[in-house]
């Protein structure tokens, strides 16, 4: 279950094998409703994976601490916590550091390069695997007339036939342009 009743009335949920794109314009919360979504889904023990090509792993870290610990994730950055938010939150880091969560951004993954994604993809673990997102591959084109959304295409196509292989259910995070 993706854990949205109205998402679940339509499609019966994820299943394994499945490649789900979730779309939005800029600023329209697609970012926090996976790391939302993977926090649910490693509570529920499922194990999930971040491959974030946006964001820093402690950005997303301190973003699911706030969220547990319902604070807002500007007193998290800043350190502006009364005594009692910080031990709220310290207990909830451990928390979250005792999930099924692994979170990996551009350092450890060490490049955008979409040969590098797909390993990634390849040798996860996870059962759920975020990919956000996909702006942000670098793509190999076939050629100086290949088309980006091309390259995009076989890069999808390819994440898909490993979901399908693996049983894993592959979510890819992409901007809408206006």
């Amino acid at each position: 279950r993706s854990g949205l009743a109205s998402v679940d009335a339509i499609s019966g949920g994820l299943g394994l094998g499945q490649l789900v794109a979730w779309c939005g314009r800029t600023t329209q919360g697609k970012t926090a409703l996976a790391a939302d979504r993977a926090l649910a889904w490693a509570t529920q023990k499922i194990r999930v994976e971040v491959l974030s090509l946006e964001e820093r792993e402690d950005d997303i870290t301190r973003r699911l601490v706030a969220n547990r610990a319902d604070l807002s994730n500007d007193l998290l950055r800043t350190g502006a916590l009364s005594p009692g938010q910080y031990l709220h939150a310290e207990a909830e880091v451990k928390e979250v550091q005792g999930l099924s969560l692994a979170i990996r951004d551009v350092r450890a993954l060490r490049s955008t390069d979409e040969r590098v994604v797909l390993g990634a993809v390849s040798v996860s673990k996870a059962q759920v695997i975020i990919i956000d997102h996909l702006r942000k591959i670098a793509y190999r084109r076939q050629g100086r007339d290949d088309l980006h959304t091309y390259a995009m295409g076989r890069f999808l196509d390819k994440v898909h036939v490993i979901a399908q292989r693996d049983d894993k259910v592959v979510i890819v995070l992409q901007q809408l342009s206006r």
